[in-house]
């Protein structure tokens, strides 16, 4: 019996560490200005497999992305940006984006 689980307990660690979890910030053009921009943000990145969790912060003009790395990375996530009109970077760690667009938002007018 000790035998059985231990043969358990080393396949579940052997399991648990095959996939690996990063975290990303990046942030786009168009930048996002309200919460209506930060959901929009959020709600398309979580539709990519492999992606965790999502936090936008239009505030810092930042989307912070957790992701296992089996089944996407930072290029394929750059890639999907471009596809949904955003010309996206990502930062280094520390970074913080200063510049702020001076345009009106999109998102906002939809909900008016």
């Amino acid at each position: 019996m000790k035998k059985i689980l231990f043969l358990m307990a080393m396949l579940l660690t052997v399991s648990a560490g095959q996939a690996k979890t990063r975290t990303a910030v990046f942030t786009t053009k168009p930048q996002m200005h309200c919460r209506k921009c930060e959901q929009r943000m959020t709600d398309m990145v979580n539709l990519l497999k492999g992606v965790k969790k999502v936090e936008a912060n239009s505030l810092e003009q930042t989307i912070q992305i957790t992701f296992n790395d089996k089944v996407v990375n930072e290029e394929t996530l750059l890639k999907a940006f471009k596809l949904w009109g955003y010309e996206a970077r990502q930062l280094k760690e520390g970074e913080t984006v200063t510049e702020q667009e001076a345009h009106e938002c999109k998102e906002e007018k939809k909900g008016e």
